[in-house]
C-alpha cells in the first residue's frame, strides 16, 4: 500500500511540474503578443499539386472565399481605403491642376462645405485640387471627407486620380513628342519616346517618334563614320561612309564636303599612279602630264619631288651631254663626277656617257697613281718609290703634273740608291726622354732633317753620317770608340721630335773607361748603360 502511495504521490508531483511549465511558456507568449503589433498571413495555396508557374485561378477563388477575405475587400471600399495628409496629397497630385483650372467662384461651393472661410493653408489647398477636379468632373464631387489632418477618398476617388494623373501624363507626354519631333533632336527625342514607353503609352505619334529616332541614330552613327573618314582622308573609309549616308538618305554641309574630298583623293591616287608610270617610263611629255594633275588635285607629295627634279634633268638633257663631252676632255675629276652623278639621275644613255666614264677612270688612276708618288718620296722609301714609279710609267699619255712628279720620284730614288746604307746605333736618352743624335751636318744617313716622331715605346738609336763629315760613320768598334774619346759634335733631340725647332749640338766625349759620354767639360754626363 505504501509503495502504491509512493507511486501515486510521484505520478502527481510529475503532473503539477508539466501543468506548471506551460502555464509559464502561456505568459510568456501572451506578454510576447501584448508588446507586439501581431499581423495574421494567410497562405492560398496557387494549385492542388503545390507546383510553380501553375495558377488556378476558380481554386484560388474558392479558397478567398472560405477564408472570408472576398468580404474584408468589400468591406474595405465601403469606407475611406485611402487616406493622405495635405502636404503628400499636394505634392503628389498638385500638378494636375496645370489641366484643371478654375476660378474661385467655380469651387466656392465645395470650400465653402469642407474648410468654410480659413485662410490658405495646406488642407485649403489639398481641398482646392479636389474642388478643381470635381469642377471638371474627373472626380465625383461627394463621397471623400476632409479631417483636421487628412483626406479621406473612397477607392473610387482613388481610381478617379489615378485616372486623371495618367490622363495629365500622357498629355504632357504627347506635347514632348510632338515637340521632338517638330525638331528633330535625338537627344529630347530620346528621353520623350522613354517617357512614353513608361506609361505605356500607344498611338502613331508614338509610332512616328519612334521611327524618326531610328533614323536619327542611324544617321548620327553615319555622320561619324563620314566625320572619321574624313580626318583619317582614307579613300575607301570615306566611299563607304558615303554609300551609308545616301542609304539612309542623309544630306548636308558634311555629305558635300565629303563628297568633294572624295573626289579629290581619287584624283590623286591617278595623280600618283601617273606619276609612278612616268618616272618608271623617264619620259619628258608623261613627266609634265602627271604634274599637271597632281597640281591639279593639290598633291605634294615626294613622288612629285622627283618627277620635278627629273623632268627638270631631262630638260637639261642636251646642256648634260655637252658638259660631259667637254668634261671628257679635261681633266677636272671633280667636275666629272658630279656631273655623271647629274646624268645617272636622269638616266642618261649614250656614247657620250660611256666617254665620260672610261675618262673618269681614267683620271681616277691618275690621281691614284699621283698620291703614291707623293706619299712614296716624303717617306723616301725605295721600295714605294719604285712600285709608283712603275705604276706611272704604265700610264698611257701621262699629264704633266705626272711627268714632273715621276721625276722628282726618280731622282729621289736615285739619292737613296747612291747613298751608303745607314747602320742603325744605340741612341741615348736623356733625363728619361728618349732622343735620337745624328751628325752635325745635319744629316741622318743620306736623309735630310725632316720632322722624325720619337716615341717613348721605341728606342733610340745613333745614326751616322757620311765619312769625313763628323759624328761617328759606319767604321769598326775599336776605331768608333777612338774617335769618340778624340769628340765629336752630335745633335740631341729635345721633346722627342726631329726638327729644326727642336734640337741642340753638343761635343760629346767617351770617358776613358769607355762607359760614359760627357760633354760641357765633363759636368754633364750620360752611362751607356741608359742607352
Amino acid at each position: 500500500g505504501g509503495g502504491a502511495r509512493a507511486r501515486s504521490g510521484g505520478g502527481a508531483r510529475r503532473v503539477a511540474a508539466i501543468g506548471r511549465q506551460f502555464q509559464d511558456s502561456l505568459d510568456q507568449l501572451m506578454k510576447m503578443l501584448a508588446q507586439s503589433s501581431p499581423h495574421f498571413v494567410r497562405c492560398v495555396k496557387p494549385n492542388h499539386a503545390l507546383q510553380p508557374d501553375n495558377y488556378d485561378g476558380a481554386y484560388v477563388m474558392r479558397q478567398l472565399q472560405q477564408m472570408g477575405m472576398v468580404h474584408v475587400v468589400k468591406a474595405r471600399k465601403q469606407g475611406y481605403a485611402h487616406r493622405y495628409a495635405f502636404d503628400r496629397f499636394i505634392s503628389q497630385y498638385g500638378y494636375l491642376l496645370e489641366g484643371a483650372k478654375a476660378t474661385a467662384a467655380d469651387i466656392a461651393p465645395v470650400l465653402a462645405k469642407h474648410v468654410g472661410s480659413s485662410a490658405s493653408s495646406p488642407k485649403r489647398n489639398a481641398v482646392e485640387i479636389l474642388a478643381s477636379l470635381a469642377f471638371h468632373s474627373m472626380v465625383d464631387t461627394d463621397g471623400w471627407a476632409v479631417g483636421s489632418s487628412k483626406l479621406f477618398l473612397k477607392a473610387s476617388h482613388q481610381q478617379q486620380l489615378e485616372i486623371a494623373r495618367e490622363s495629365h501624363v500622357k498629355r504632357v507626354i504627347t506635347e514632348q513628342l510632338s515637340v521632338a519631333v517638330k525638331k528633330r533632336e535625338l537627344a529630347l527625342l530620346d528621353k520623350a519616346v522613354a517617357a512614353a514607353v513608361e506609361v505605356r503609352m500607344v498611338g502613331k505619334l508614338l509610332d512616328e517618334a519612334r521611327a524618326l529616332l531610328s533614323k536619327l541614330r542611324e544617321e548620327e552613327k553615319a555622320s561619324q563614320s563620314l566625320l572619321d573618314a574624313m580626318e583619317d582622308r582614307d579613300l575607301h573609309s570615306l566611299s563607304e561612309a558615303l554609300k551609308a549616308c545616301a542609304a539612309i538618305g542623309l544630306k548636308g554641309q558634311a555629305v558635300t564636303d565629303a563628297k568633294a574630298m572624295l573626289v579629290n583623293l581619287q584624283n590623286q591616287a591617278s595623280a600618283a599612279s601617273a606619276l609612278t608610270d612616268a618616272l618608271a617610263s623617264n619620259n619628258p611629255a608623261k613627266l609634265k602630264s602627271a604634274l599637271a594633275m597632281a597640281d591639279a588635285c593639290s598633291l605634294h607629295s615626294g613622288q612629285v619631288q622627283a618627277a620635278q627634279r627629273r623632268l627638270a634633268g631631262l630638260s637639261k638633257k642636251q646642256e648634260l651631254e655637252a658638259a660631259l663631252a667637254a668634261a671628257a676632255k679635261g681633266s677636272d675629276l671633280q667636275a666629272l663626277t658630279i656631273l655623271l652623278g647629274d646624268a645617272d639621275e636622269i638616266g642618261l644613255q649614250g656614247a657620250t656617257l660611256e666617254t665620260a666614264h672610261q675618262r673618269h677612270r681614267a683620271l681616277q688612276a691618275q690621281a691614284t697613281v699621283l698620291d703614291d708618288l707623293q706619299i712614296a718620296k716624303r717617306g723616301r722609301d725605295a721600295t714605294a718609290l719604285r712600285a709608283a714609279i712603275a705604276r706611272a710609267q704604265a700610264l698611257p699619255a701621262p699629264p704633266p703634273e705626272i711627268a714632273s712628279a715621276l721625276a722628282e720620284a726618280k731622282n729621289t730614288l736615285a739619292e737613296l740608291d747612291a747613298a751608303p746604307p745607314a747602320m742603325p746605333v744605340t741612341g741615348v736618352a736623356v733625363g728619361g726622354r728618349a732622343g735620337v743624335a745624328v751628325c752635325g751636318s745635319r744629316m741622318m744617313g743620306s736623309s735630310p732633317m725632316g720632322a722624325v716622331p720619337l716615341s717613348s715605346g721605341i728606342p733610340p738609336v745613333w745614326l751616322p753620317c757620311p765619312d769625313g763629315s763628323g759624328g761617328v760613320p759606319c767604321r769598326p768598334l775599336g776605331q768608333r770608340i777612338a774617335r769618340l774619346k778624340q769628340g765629336s759634335t752630335l745633335i740631341r733631340v729635345v721633346d722627342g721630335l726631329f726638327s729644326r725647332a727642336k734640337y741642340v749640338e753638343k761635343e760629346v766625349v767617351l770617358t776613358p773607361d769607355s762607359k760614359q759620354l760627357s760633354w760641357e767639360g765633363g759636368s754633364k754626363t750620360v752611362t751607356l748603360s741608359e742607352v
